[in-house]
């Protein structure tokens, strides 16, 4: 911490415990009425001086006696004239300077509670902080350490706000000229120093001109109204002008002085890039070089703000044309803004392209490639603005990822100029196994779809996945199974039209989740073209640019894979199926064609099937000896090929150690543990069934 910090800092703690009263019971209230800031060692009168002032709250006897004590200060040598208000016309206050103290003695009568007591505190400083303290000497007065005045420097200083743009000559920034403190210039002045400021320019290969162009000095804060002219301001040579300060002893407050108006030329063809500075020095200023000119080449910036967003969706896009130097733009020429990466932008209804600039909506001719919108064309930027900032919508399909750029182009610009505006991800994974048909059988099955969510929630409620086979003659003869894998989004029932597959999504996901599509059934009859089958994934679940016509598919290939006639494909080994139907309220299970009894019925809770886990177990062939409930953890284990641990309560699910989020816990309920349906399909691999018309679950066990 530098010199003038501990200052600051001193000066911030003293400004605080100064503003909170300084008292003892039945004594007195004590403050200083102002604090100022003074010049180093300067005398500070009887008429400027600040008061100490003592607001009696007890009584103080004829001959009482206090002293006032200074640090940072010395007293000076001459009488001390205290004022009383509220006492008695008789009593007066005796002051006499005792060595480094000033003795205060109450003669003629009593000072009675309520006198106020108001001492001038004349002094010189001596250090940069100066304090008064008060010694009590058993008296009804309050001892205490008050803030008197600050000494500084009375130097101010020379600074600049803003640095204008020039491509070989133009007006400098303004130069603020600034005192520390009030009367800190014309104190200066009364002791000799001039008020005359030096401007020196720091570069040989310029000079000022004030003949062509209009300086003046014009005060500010304390000095506002105390302007002067050009006459304020002398040339000396190419590179120096002198400054001198208007009559400012009128003046009562911290005021300051901005000088405008000066013109930079250059006196040679130097061709220098890069800014310009002035050295400023003079009595009352602090000597500084600050830059006041930055001379460069014609330039326009494209500043953009850039985010990470997903395709799939719609993105609004801020990005500015900045002109850094006069005429750099050619304003009356169209300028050409073009996105990359097969973006596209909306058109209304006369197939134009609706852009905000510089808050106003304006209509724009489309650039096109293909049947997309890809830009637009400004015809002519308006003259008045250096800066224009734009705002408009694109459209990111999916199948978009990496950098979209943004390219601006025209005669209106010196150089081309792009820019980074958006990078694309994709919210979705999508792994597709092919379903391999043999021509002239029925009711085959195969294939299998699984897709991912990458982030909570991406796939949207209340919309669709859409699955859209290519035309082929086969025929799909059921649903495919369609479970949840992973997660909490909950579908509706799907519904085929034709030869596209509708899923509707009943409620968003809050865990990310995993939709996992398989044994697809269909048959192929010999009509059948062989040859391989396209399959497009998308609708309105996945994408805000979907629509009934465009899927903006997540994924697409082949996917029904139908072999030559002379083709061999492998057959393979024959299946056995076997059904096992679990129903909501009903105290049986049926395996095949077999009822079980049970002591427990499946139910329905947050819309979630709830099964009883031991019957599920029983059922697909795990002996009651395989399963282990330890009542004080409250944990059921269930070794078989895998073990797998549950916890009443608890959404964990642990298979084999490892660890998963389940999308509801166990629950207790009449002895028996109950699972949601999706979890037991996730931990075994079992395929599952819900048939609507009878409120059953059925599991499909393969051999």
């Amino acid at each position: 911490m530098n010199k003038k910090q501990k200052l600051a800092y001193c000066l911030i703690i003293i400004m605080i415990i100064s503003l909170v009263p300084h008292f003892s019971r039945g004594a007195s209230w004590n403050r200083i009425n102002k604090v100022i800031t003074v010049m180093e060692q300067e005398v500070i009168s009887a008429e400027d001086a600040p008061e100490l002032i003592i607001d009696l709250v007890d009584e103080l006897e004829v001959g009482d006696l206090f002293y006032l004590q200074l640090s940072g200060a010395k007293w000076l040598d001459e009488p001390y004239i205290s004022t009383l208000i509220g006492a008695a016309s008789e009593a007066s206050l005796e002051t006499k300077l005792i060595g480094s103290m000033l003795q205060i003695k109450i003669q003629g009568a009593r000072l009675e509670r309520g006198t106020s007591i108001r001492i001038p505190m004349a002094l010189q400083m001596v250090d940069e902080i100066s304090f008064v303290e008060i010694i009590s000497n058993n008296t009804a007065v309050t001892s205490g350490r008050y803030h008197v005045a600050t000494a500084m420097n009375y130097r101010g200083k020379v600074s600049t706000h803003q640095i204008p743009t020039a491509v070989k000559e133009g007006e400098m920034a303004d130069l603020w000229i600034e005192e520390p403190f009030s009367k800190a210039f014309s104190k200066a002045m009364n002791q000799g120093k001039q008020g005359v400021i030096e401007i020196q320019l720091t570069h040989q290969g310029f000079s000022f001109d004030i003949n062509t162009s209009t300086p003046q000095l014009i005060g500010i804060k304390g000095f506002e109204g105390i302007n002067s002219g050009a006459d304020a301001i002398k040339q000396i040579d190419g590179q120096t002008l002198e400054i001198l300060l208007p009559d400012i002893s009128q003046a009562k407050y911290t005021g300051g002085f901005i000088l405008s108006g000066i013109k930079i030329i250059e006196e040679n063809h130097n061709n220098f890039q890069g800014k310009l500075a002035v050295k400023a020095k003079g009595d009352l200023i602090q000597e500084a070089t600050v830059e006041v000119l930055e001379i460069m080449d014609y330039t326009v910036d494209l500043e953009v703000k850039s985010k990470k967003v997903y395709s799939g969706t719609k993105q609004e896009v801020q990005f500015a044309l900045v002109e850094k130097v006069a005429d750099s733009l050619v304003k009356e020429r169209v300028t050409y803004f073009e996105f990359g990466n097969g973006v596209s932008l909306e058109t209304n209804t006369q197939g134009k392209v609706e852009v905000t600039m510089n808050g106003e909506v304006m209509v724009c001719e489309p650039i096109k490639k293909g049947n997309l919108v890809i830009g637009f064309k400004v015809q002519q930027l308006p003259k008045e603005a250096s800066r224009y900032d734009f705002q408009v919508t694109l459209m990111i399909p999916h199948g978009t990822q990496g950098n979209i750029e943004l390219v601006v182009e025209g005669r209106s610009l010196i150089k081309t100029l792009t820019a980074k505006v958006l990078a694309v991800d994709t919210p979705f994974q999508v792994e597709v196994e092919p379903f391999e048909v043999r021509i002239g059988f029925k009711d085959q099955v195969g294939g299998k779809i699984e897709i991912r969510e990458l982030a909570p929630g991406e796939i949207a409620q209340g919309k669709t996945i859409i699955l859209q086979f290519e035309e082929s003659g086969m025929k799909f003869t059921k649903l495919p199974q369609i479970t949840v894998t992973e997660g909490d989004i909950r579908l509706g029932t799907p519904v085929w039209q034709s030869n596209r597959l509708e899923i509707p999504i009943v409620r968003r996901s809050n865990e990310a989740s995993i939709i996992t599509i398989s044994h697809f059934t269909l048959t192929a009859d010999q009509t059948i073209a062989s040859g391989n089958y396209k399959l497009q994934i998308g609708g309105t679940g996945f994408s805000e640019l979907a629509t009934e016509q465009s899927l903006d598919a997540i994924w697409q290939g082949d996917f029904l894979k139908v072999a030559e006639e002379n083709e061999v494909i492998p057959t393979p080994p024959p299946v056995m199926v076997t059904p096992i139907k679990f129903t909501i309220g009903k105290s049986h299970y049926t395996i095949g064609s077999t009822n079980k009894s049970m002591d427990a019925t499946p139910y329905i809770s947050n819309g979630r099937t709830m099964l009883p886990i031991k019957y599920v177990a029983d059922a697909i062939g795990i002996g009651g000896e395989c399963i282990l409930w330890h009542p004080t953890t409250k944990t059921v284990t269930i070794k078989a090929n895998q073990t797998i641990t549950l916890q009443l309560g608890s959404k964990i699910m642990k298979i084999d150690g490892k660890t998963y989020t389940m999308s509801a816990p166990p629950e207790a309920k009449n002895g028996r543990t109950f699972v949601p349906v999706a979890e037991i399909t996730r931990a075994s691999a079992i395929q599952t069934v819900w048939e609507s018309s009878t409120k059953s679950v059925i599991f499909y066990i393969y051999d």
